[in-house]
């Protein structure tokens, strides 16, 4: 015992890591050995008989104390590897294949994981049924078997250690087992691993068995599952009744008879964990004969070891002190910063130094699988609570997520610290919690710094050795993103709703195959549906085959093209008659830029194309109200050009009447004079016809029709009839046509009304000036035909020139003031511009701009880029 007192305190003195232990101030061993031999030695004869009863009991007690500890060191052993497979089947119950019910990858995850030699994995549900095992198939059978408890045992119990089986095809074994869920739904699975009882025999071969004892290991029901020796003969048999240890008892010392029939003494070890006990014999005879060996010895040698010890024991002090104090600092420092080995030459010193070092490393090594196994589990959003909520784990990733530090969250209340917002009260979850064993749902949680998050959490329930509730695992994986996701796109779903629903204008969306994807109510009247019943439809279902042809046609165009096209198409309204839309067609297309269908925003134009053709129509009317008050104006003119004529075909014939009349035969050169005459008076009746025929040509309407004519042309035949009767007006027209003047697309009749206008304007202008000139030109610039009116007349003033195209605006006492605005328009409506500007000198010039016809605008083109 005062080496024991020695090793600790030397132990206790080096605890803060240095690599030599101080020893503590006090006698040499050497000193304290031989006060020892003079203790003992001189009231050797007086007390000898009390010396050798308390050595008897020494003894025994040393016997019973190694016993002892080796059945303790067993039991821990045996403990370690327990814990190690039933943390290994625990661990392989969480399985997410499991989990989920695939049992072929829960297989495959198994037959991977390292186990014991000769072990395997079975996986069976309640009633015993085998649902899946590492064993080969030829063995699955006895697998099986080898789960079965040995006769007369009881079925398998709820513990995870099962003690004893045996199968007949196979050699005894025992198992590890635990409860898996396989999902939410189904019964819970038992998960055993079946190890050979071999596995024992060699925890406890390998143990350190003091010489003359034998150890046993023995399950619950006294079985033997392992014995260093004759383990072949005695494994699988029972002990005897005397032989079983007291339940109540962790450790104990009895006497009785082995499974062999020796009077044997034992000492028992109860391990905690699984309930089986662990036994070290040795033969009665065999403990006591060491007593009487000692007895003798004793009494022949203590003479001889009193003269001995007292010269030994400084040295045996020395070498016994240096490789204790050296184990003694190894042991505290935990061999970080000393020799494996103590050097001192006693080698039970150093044996237990190299165990200290060896089950340090096993430590170590485990250690730091377990340390890997947590570093992983640690970056999950994993949080370890007690049933009430008391945070015992709180990982990495759960500080990432809710922003709280280990220190702030171990030992807080779990909901209370996160202002967990449930989906239902606590106590209906926590219900059904214990009733399943697990539970799923969405919750609200507050983080650190007060923000809200959205979690999809998972509990589940772990339950301890005696089946009450241990722990709860929480794992919650963040979908705040996906909610606000999930938020923003039905608020843009109901903001597009509201805007269709806004919208006078019919607004639609069809896919690729033409089937309407979304429209509103304008929309859905254009077909003459409700909006229920239009999603979904093609075109061709709700439009005639015509009006649906064109539709998809222009669907078809923006799709292949790419591009928004506007244009109008015409439909049949419900009463039958036509509707005409304005429709602006665009690419739908989604995120990755690729097209989808088509979007078409349409608006009713039909009330405003029919106003386009009544405003037509009476500007055609209005148009021919002009002319025919013109021609008013032109008819004393127009009297005098036709008199002319008129009055030389009366001459001409009545020569002609009077050459042919004479009497007699008229001779050859009265008969040419006649023809001559006739030719004459044939010539003025088709002046006066041209002059007829271009008056009718001005005043009747005709019909608006546009196409390529030369301006030139347009341009002289309004001139001439707008100058009859000028020359009496002193008027002096410069007519300069160019030769390249283009043609253009125009309504001839239309346009020479505005040549006509322009020009009878001009000649009002010039009546009460003195110098009376009247230019007009026209020209080629660019890709348009320019038309110039330049009169000398009083000019414009500004106020005038600012309003002269306005309706009911005129310059002359009598006249109407439309004229020059229907001119704009015609103008305007051709494509063309009209202005006016004062001329330089005097008077005012109107410019007309009329683009050229097509093919003559190409023409001038490639001659300008040639």
């Amino acid at each position: 015992m005062w080496l024991k007192r020695f090793v600790f305190r030397r132990m206790a003195g080096g605890q803060q890591g240095a690599a030599r232990c101080e020893p503590r101030r006090g006698w040499p061993l050497a000193w304290h050995l031989a006060m020892l031999c003079a203790v003992v030695l001189a009231p050797m004869l007086a007390t000898e008989a009390a010396l050798l009863f308390h050595l008897a009991q020494g003894e025994r007690t040393r016997h019973e104390a190694t016993a002892r500890e080796a059945a303790r060191r067993i039991t821990v052993d045996l403990n370690r590897e327990l814990i190690a497979m039933r943390t290994l089947m625990e661990v392989l119950a969480t399985s997410d294949h499991l989990r989920a019910g695939d049992i072929g990858a829960f297989t495959s995850r198994a037959e991977a994981v390292p186990r014991p030699a000769g072990a395997e994995i079975v996986l069976q549900d309640q009633a015993g049924h085998l649902l899946a095992t590492t064993a080969p198939p030829a063995e699955r059978r006895l697998a099986m078997e080898g789960l079965a408890p040995a006769p007369p045992r009881p079925p398998v119990t709820e513990g995870p250690f099962s003690g004893l089986l045996a199968a007949p095809s196979r050699e005894p074994a025992f198992a590890v087992s635990t409860w898996a869920p396989p999902g939410t739904a189904a019964p819970a699975w038992r998960l055993s691993l079946a190890v050979p009882l071999a596995f024992l025999n060699d925890i406890v071969r390998d143990a350190e068995i003091p010489a003359g004892m034998v150890a046993s290991l023995l399950d619950g029901e006294g079985f033997i599952l392992a014995r260093s020796q004759e383990a072949a003969r005695l494994v699988g048999t029972r002990v005897p009744p005397e032989l079983n240890m007291p339940p109540a008892q962790a450790q104990g010392w009895q006497h009785g008879r082995s499974a062999a029939g020796e009077e044997v003494v034992a000492a028992f070890s109860r391990s905690g964990l699984s309930g089986w006990t662990v036994a070290v014999f040795m033969p009665e005879a065999a403990f006591a004969a060491p007593l009487r060996l000692s007895f003798w010895t004793m009494l022949a040698a203590g003479l001889l070891l009193a003269a001995l010890v007292a010269a030994m024991a400084s040295l045996f002090a020395r070498r016994i002190a240096r490789p204790i104090a050296a184990l003694a600092g190894f042991a505290a420092t935990g061999g970080e910063s000393m020799a494996l080995r103590p050097h001192g030459g006693v080698r039970e010193v150093e044996a237990v130094a190299a165990a200290l070092a060896a089950v340090r490393a096993e430590a170590t090594a485990r250690l730091r699988e377990r340390e890997d196994l947590l570093l992983t589990l640690d970056s999950a959003q994993v949080i370890v609570r007690e049933p009430g909520g008391c945070i015992l784990v709180w990982t990495s990733g759960s500080e990432h997520l809710y922003g709280w530090a280990p220190a702030e969250a171990l030992g807080r209340i779990s909901h209370e610290l996160l202002e967990t917002q449930f989906p239902r009260p606590l106590e209906q979850i926590m219900g059904e919690l214990l009733e399943r064993g697990e539970w799923q749902g969405e919750l609200r949680q507050r983080r650190r710094d007060g923000s809200l998050v959205t979690v999809i959490s998972q509990w589940a329930l772990r339950r301890g050795p005696d089946g009450a509730p241990h722990t709860v695992v929480e794992a919650s994986n963040d979908i705040t993103g996906l909610r606000e996701a999930e938020e923003a796109l039905r608020l843009n779903r109901d903001l597009l709703a509201s805007v269709l629903n806004a919208s006078p204008e019919p607004i639609s969306a069809r896919d690729l195959e033409g089937r309407l994807v979304i429209l509103n109510q304008p929309s859905a009247a254009v077909y003459g549906a409700t909006v229920e019943d239009a999603i979904g439809r093609r075109v061709e279902e709700l439009l005639p085959p015509s009006a649906a042809a064109a539709a998809r046609a222009a669907d078809l165009a923006v799709i292949t093209s790419g591009r928004t096209q506007v244009l109008e198409n015409e439909i049949p309204a419900g009463d039958g008659s036509p509707r005409v839309l304005l429709s602006s067609k665009a690419p739908w297309r989604d995120g990755s830029g690729r097209t989808v269908g088509v979007v078409t925003v349409s608006r009713d134009i039909t009330v405003r194309r029919r106003a386009q053709a009544r405003l037509q129509q009476m500007q055609e009317e209005l148009l021919h109200v002009s002319r025919l008050s013109a021609m008013g104006a032109l008819a004393a003119e127009l009297a005098h050009e036709l008199n002319q004529p008129l009055t030389a075909v009366a001459n001409f014939a009545d020569a002609a009447r009077r050459m042919l009349g004479s009497r007699g035969t008229p001779d050859a050169g009265q008969l040419q004079a006649a023809r001559e005459a006739m030719a004459e008076a044939a010539g003025q009746a088709v002046h006066a016809g041209r002059i007829i025929r271009r008056l009718r040509d001005f005043i009747g309407r005709g019909e608006a029709e546009r196409q390529p004519t030369p301006l030139n042309m347009l341009v002289d035949g309004a001139v001439r009839l707008a100058m009859a009767g000028a020359g009496k007006q002193g008027v002096v027209l410069r007519l300069e046509l160019a030769p390249d003047a283009p043609e253009v697309m125009a309504d001839r009749v239309r346009i020479q009304q505005v040549v006509f206008n322009l020009v009878r304007n001009a000649l009002d202008a010039m009546q009460e000036v003195v110098h009376r000139e009247l230019r007009i030109a026209t020209a080629r610039r660019g890709g348009s035909a320019v038309l110039t009116v330049a009169d000398t007349g009083p000019g414009l003033s500004q106020t005038v020139a600012e309003h002269i195209f306005e309706p009911f605006i005129s310059t002359k006492p009598e006249g109407m003031g439309i004229g020059l605005s229907i001119c704009r328009s015609i103008v305007e409506d051709h494509g063309g511009h009209l202005a006016a500007e004062p001329t330089p000198g005097g008077g005012a010039t109107f410019r007309v701009v009329l683009p050229a016809a097509p093919q003559e605008a190409a023409t001038q083109a490639e001659v300008t880029h040639g």
